[in-house]
């Protein structure tokens, strides 16, 4: 046998038999003859018959070499089928590992802020032939990060400017490093050397003591008590803490009145002036507003209002009266209260004596942001504005560093995690709003399933049905144009290295009226967050592990995406995008208006193109108090009214618009305002005419006052009804005079009119009046 020459053992029946003897002759068919012998040799002493072989090449991820012996051996074919499906099945296996790995090293690099370039597509063809050959060039690959990242370590420890910052901060800022993180540690840095983080405000210390905390109590309180030689005594300085032991004491015995000395004494304990504290007494104890407890510079943007109410319990007393309740968080203590059993985060924050002892050993300067921990790792999120999109926006703002601090302070203080946890998270969302909002949710709800916490982070995205909606998320500014979504899909398809272009992103579509409505809903992708539009037709997506992991949904997402815009060109054609004169004036502050008027009567214009500066328009319209268009100008009221009345009567014949003389009127601001609020008052009012009677008069009419100017609006048609007090509902966003699904017009108009100055009013005219016997509205703008 030693002296077989390879050719002959490749087409040797009994070839099958022998794992090794396969693997050389589907490796290496031209290698030498002994190394074929060997591996004949390896195959006796194994022993195993063909099936076996196959297993093992399977089980080792040997595919190519199984599907050749699938083909080959005469054996297995009526087993064929089955035997491919089992190769499958292991290839998808082994792939879906593959990616977890190369998805942690991903995250690995991510965090050490080190370079980690991947080619998946490449990885995933070599998985499918050769799991081996994947299994050793992962090792190469992490041994090489492994050195980045160590290289890199070594570069942050060597740094000194941590040096100067104190204890706390340095002490996070080596936790980083040692955890990996090494982009927080470099963030930590450039922030400068005043420490704005909450590991710059110390946390209570730990309870040392074996003893109850009422005993302890004592030992402040009582001189003669017996105490451990290492128990400190309260400064007798510190009149605040000191106050706040003795009122402590008085209600823990069950004294008369102690439960109000109590309010203001931990009132006191944060600061406020006890001369301006009100205490109200209520069933079961006092009630009081607590001051102070946002006061410290990076905590007081989570509540503007800076204030709660605080319930001290009497003794006897168990639970927080029912009537205090609300859905507003408060705090509670006293002796006898219990905190609630029920599942979840509550509006109550129940401070118990133990915290209280922790609290006045504490420095004076940190006992607000204590007292904030302990109450808001119990309350709902809501409770630091971190509930909704909108309100998490208006909270961190748009820089990314301001972004970052804000979500280590609002992580720390409702117990959700570290400044480690805060850099996984802004990983993981790319701190976009939406996304972070929904993650923190996802982490609230692991919480209450008593789940851990920190490993949420990771597989959020992944879990069950978190993929759409992570999907919806992000696309919400742009839901509303079908071509911006499929621009998104075609873009993120065609990245390279996180970066894409129009053409390429074109490209990816099946045909050319789906490659035109991404090269028109291109310049729409600029609201997203996790998009950078850059210069040349070019996108840049931010590194973000959300979108890591949409790339199993993508090819799926763009062939949604492509039929939507395919169903939206056969079903609108051009004069159904046609609005008449009067309507445009709705859209008269939308920046996509112009563009529209222009492309709107172009024969020569693409019907997807058009379709987009449509949705463009609309959208803009529909959110126009978040657009922010140029407001403040200069403009003719009587030569815009006019203008205006000239449109409304082509296209309203039935009804009477009446425009008093207002020539020599100028209000400041621009003709494209002015005509918004003009059509959303009139508009309102002829609906409601029309609905009324069928016909009818509208009024306009504009006065001059001090620095104003009013412009009136009146109509003949039913008023707002009986309950004129109540009309201040229809201002609110969402609450109209036409029903549901409307009521945004006069809510938009409020809102522009107070960003200049201006504001809105409602009122009904005088009853049984012979002809405008209805609706009033005045708009306030400022005088030109």
């Amino acid at each position: 046998m030693t002296q077989l020459p390879i050719s002959v053992l490749a087409v040797w029946p009994g070839r099958f038999r022998f794992v090794e003897l396969l693997i050389v002759l589907t490796e290496s068919p031209d290698s030498a003859s002994t190394t074929a012998v060997d591996a004949v040799l390896a195959g006796l002493v194994a022993g195993q018959d063909e099936p076996a072989v196959f297993d093992e090449l399977v089980a080792a991820g040997r595919f190519d070499v199984a599907s050749r012996m699938v083909e080959e051996y005469p054996g297995f074919t009526d087993d064929a089928t089955r035997l491919r499906q089992c190769i499958h099945d292991a290839q998808e296996a082994r792939r879906g590992e593959l990616e977890v790995r190369l998805r942690a090293l991903s995250e690995r690099a991510e965090h050490a802020g080190v370079s980690f370039v991947c080619d998946m597509d490449r990885w995933m063809d070599v998985c499918g032939s050769d799991w081996s050959k994947v299994e050793r060039d992962l090792r190469k690959l992490e041994d090489q990060l492994s050195t980045d990242i160590d290289s890199r370590r070594t570069e942050l420890r060597a740094l000194r400017a941590i040096e100067a910052s104190q204890p706390a901060e340095r002490q996070v800022y080596t936790a980083l490093i040692d955890a990996g993180h090494l982009r927080a540690a470099q963030r930590m840095l450039d922030s400068g050397a005043a420490p704005t983080g909450p590991e710059a405000a110390p946390r209570l210390s730990r309870w040392e003591w074996t003893d109850p905390a009422e005993e302890v109590l004592r030992w402040y309180t009582d001189a003669p008590q017996r105490r451990p030689m290492r128990f400190e005594r309260l400064n007798r300085h510190d009149t605040a803490a000191n106050d706040a032991v003795e009122a402590c004491q008085r209600l823990w015995d069950d004294i008369a009145g102690a439960s109000s000395e109590v309010a203001i004494a931990f009132n006191s304990l944060l600061g406020a002036d006890r001369d301006a504290i009100v205490v109200h007494a209520v069933p079961g104890g006092s009630l009081a507003t607590l001051h102070n407890l946002f006061d410290h510079p990076q905590t007081r943007r989570f509540h503007p209002g800076g204030t709660i109410e605080v319930y001290v319990a009497e003794r006897g007393t168990t639970h927080v009266p029912d009537e205090l309740v609300t859905a507003t968080p408060c705090i509670a203590l006293g002796p006898d209260l219990v905190k609630s059993s029920a599942v979840g985060r509550t509006a109550v924050a129940t401070i118990t004596l133990r915290d209280l002892l922790l609290l006045v050993a504490q420095p004076a300067q940190y006992r607000s942001v204590s007292v904030l921990r302990l109450a808001a790792r119990q309350w709902p999120i809501a409770a630091l504005s971190a509930d909704s999109t909108v309100r998490l926006e208006k909270l961190w703002g748009v820089d990314e560093g301001d972004r970052f601090s804000t979500l280590c302070w609002l992580l720390d203080l409702a117990g959700l995690g570290d400044t480690v946890a805060a850099d996984m998270i802004a990983y993981q969302t790319g701190l976009d709003s939406g996304l972070t909002v929904q993650l923190l949710d996802y982490l609230l709800q692991r919480e209450n399933r008593r789940l851990p916490i920190p490993a949420g982070v990771g597989i959020w995205a992944r879990d069950g049905g978190n993929g759409d909606r992570v999907a919806a998320t992000i696309l919400t500014p742009i839901s509303r144009s079908p071509q911006a979504v499929l621009a998104f899909w075609a873009a993120y398809t065609a990245q390279a290295e996180g970066t894409s272009r129009a053409s390429d992103a074109a490209a990816q579509c099946d045909d050319e009226v789906a490659a035109d409505a991404v090269r028109a809903g291109w310049n729409e992708l600029e609201p997203l967050w996790l998009l950078n539009q850059q210069r040349d037709g070019v996108v840049r997506f931010r590194s973000c592990g959300a979108l890591v992991a949409l790339r199993d949904l993508a090819p799926a997402k763009l062939e949604e995406a492509q039929r939507e815009v395919l169903k939206r060109s056969i079903a609108v054609d051009a004069d159904s995008l046609r609005l008449d004169r009067w309507v445009r004036h709705r859209h008269a502050l939308s920046p996509a208006r112009e563009e529209y008027l222009r492309l709107v009567d172009d024969p020569t214009a693409a019907a997807t193109a058009r379709m987009a500066v449509w949705d463009r328009m609309h959208a803009q319209t529909a959110g126009i108090v978040d657009v922010h268009p140029r407001l403040t100008g200069q403009a003719d009221v009587d030569a815009v009214l006019q203008a205006m009345r000239s449109d409304f009567v082509d296209t309203h014949p039935d009804l009477h618009l009446v425009v008093d003389n207002v020539s020599g009127l100028t209000v400041a601001v621009t003709a494209e305002l002015l005509a918004f609020v003009v059509f959303e008052l009139v508009d309102n009012a002829a609906e409601a005419v029309r609905d009324n009677t069928g016909r009818g008069t509208i009024s306009i009419s504009a006065r001059a006052e001090e620095r104003d100017v009013i412009v009136t609006v009146r109509d003949s048609g039913p008023g707002f009804g009986r309950e004129t007090e109540s009309t201040y509902r229809f201002l609110r966003k969402g609450v109209g005079t036409r029903g549901p699904g409307r009521g945004n017009g006069l809510y938009q108009v409020r809102q522009l009119a107070q960003s200049v100055d201006g504001d809105l009013f409602l009122d009904s005219g005088p009853q049984n009046h012979p002809v405008l016997s209805g609706a009033r509205v005045r708009v306030v703008l400022p005088a030109g």
